[in-house]
């Protein structure tokens, strides 16, 4: 009698563990958030030539316990960027608390040399602030405090996309996040980060 209860709970414990969730999570990327091919960019020049765009943080603890304490995107080139002030490299994203999230970078043009060759902006939730990127060889990093940024934990980060286009030499003001007569690459990510 035993041996035949068994016998007809076990088919049922397998089948429930082989069903599939109902509340499956929701799919997020797996930085970085925007890969391109190599070789695609205009003329093929490789300071022009978007290879990825990473968003992470950087904090204290690990696990339950981590703090985040810096919000980091790093732009991978095919070569060192272009620094002769006439080439602007956009970093854009949507964010579902503050809005449009834009990161510009202009190196070598005049204002650049004075106030800093990065601009960023962060919707709603901050105001925009000029600071230096950090290059190293063909990698450029950006980092905020990420309180400065007014952008909180669990904020939700999607359509990521990345343009190089031509520039102002003086202003870095010439050229748009999405397409110019001036666009020497563009690349883009879908899905959704979510800032740990």
């Amino acid at each position: 009698m035993h041996l035949r209860r068994t016998l007809t709970v076990v088919p049922l414990v397998l089948a429930v563990l082989a069903a599939p969730s109902l509340a499956a999570p929701k799919a997020k990327p797996v930085p970085p958030q925007i890969v391109d091919p190599k070789g695609d960019s205009l003329g093929g020049q490789a300071g022009f030539d978007i290879l990825s765009v990473e968003y992470k943080t950087s904090g204290l603890g690990s696990g339950k316990a981590y703090v985040p304490k810096k919000l980091i995107v790093t732009l991978t080139l095919a070569g060192p960027p272009r620094t002769e002030g006439l080439v602007a490299y956009t970093m854009r994203a949507e964010t579902d608390t503050c809005g449009r999230f834009i990161v510009k970078y202009t190196p070598g043009t005049a204002v650049s040399g004075l106030i800093g060759d990065t601009y960023a902006t962060f919707g709603s939730c901050a105001e925009g602030m000029f600071f230096p990127a950090k290059v190293k060889g063909s990698v450029v990093t950006f980092e905020f405090g990420l309180k400065a940024t007014g952008i909180d934990r669990g904020t939700e980060v999607s359509d990521f996309i990345a343009t190089v286009d031509l520039s102002d030499p003086a202003l870095g003001s010439f050229g748009s996040d999405i397409v110019s007569p001036g666009l020497l690459d563009k690349a883009s990510g879908k899905g959704t980060w979510l800032v740990p």
